[in-house]
């Protein structure tokens, strides 16, 4: 049990080597297009990226488990619900991640707005908890984004967490920045490229690729963070939505994820 243990404390570490990023919620789509997902129009974009809450067209509930390198303990669970609204959307969720002695929880309120055909503005508030060996800290933290429709091949996307300006330096949380492009080669063929970025750490590229052939879609994609590849696959049928995905750390292995979402 000691050994296990202090495994789980060295995987920890080099995970939180880096600074602690707003969480989101992770997904089997996104994780298999590399985290590219800033401009992919779905479920769990909406819930991430709250400017694309303005696109959702109905009423959907999902969850989504994550394990990391196949260690039980540090699993991901998250649900999540959609409303959408007169040219604009409201979306909810829960995130957790971690096990009893370090533990990550995040609730999450979003809005997103149509402000014509081709921009959509979004905002969330987020209320995150550390709990490490029984130690709580917790805090308040906003988020913007915005999208934009370049023209029909081409969309932009931004998305500011925990921006700056509220940041301190004894704050559990870092910034994030994120930009993208999303870009339909044909109209079943769509690749995705981001760039997140905060101050504690080096910008990180994510690229996506994703193939659409009727109710399936085959995803691939690439992390610049540790040279993390991803694949997965999802498949859709009338109101229900599912997905899954496994990426590869270089060092640590593969971390699957599986997603469902239902329109009611």
């Amino acid at each position: 049990m000691r050994r296990n243990l202090l495994l789980l404390f060295a995987i920890l570490l080099v995970l939180k080597s880096q600074a602690i990023e707003p969480p989101g919620f992770p997904n089997a789509i996104n994780s298999a297009l590399g985290n590219a997902g800033i401009t992919h129009h779905n479920f769990w974009s909406a819930l991430n990226y709250s400017q694309n809450l303005a696109y959702q067209e109905k009423f959907m509930i999902g969850s989504s488990y994550q394990n990391k390198f196949g260690v039980k303990e540090l699993k991901t669970v998250t649900i999540g619900a959609v409303i959408p609204l007169e040219n604009s959307g409201l979306g909810i969720g829960i995130s957790q991640f971690g096990f009893s002695e370090y533990k990550e929880t995040n609730l999450h309120l979003g809005y997103g707005k149509s402000l014509s055909e081709v921009l959509s503005i979004g905002v969330g508030l987020n209320y995150f908890k550390l709990s490490q060996a029984g130690i709580n800290q917790n805090l308040i933290y906003a988020e913007i984004g915005i999208s934009y429709k370049i023209n029909n091949e081409l969309t932009f996307g931004i998305h500011l967490s925990n921006p700056n300006l509220i940041q301190t330096k004894d704050s559990i949380l870092s910034e994030r920045y994120q930009v993208g492009f999303g870009y339909q080669v044909q109209k079943n063929i769509h690749l995705y490229a981001d760039v997140s970025y905060n101050s504690k750490d080096q910008a990180q590229v994510h690229t996506g690729l994703e193939i659409l052939r009727k109710d399936f879609a085959i995803r691939m994609g690439y992390s610049s963070l540790s040279n993390q590849l991803s694949f997965g696959f999802g498949y859709q049928r009338k109101n229900l939505v599912i997905g899954f995905s496994t990426s590869l750390h270089q060092d640590l292995g593969f971390s699957p994820t599986i997603s469902l979402a239902y329109a009611l």
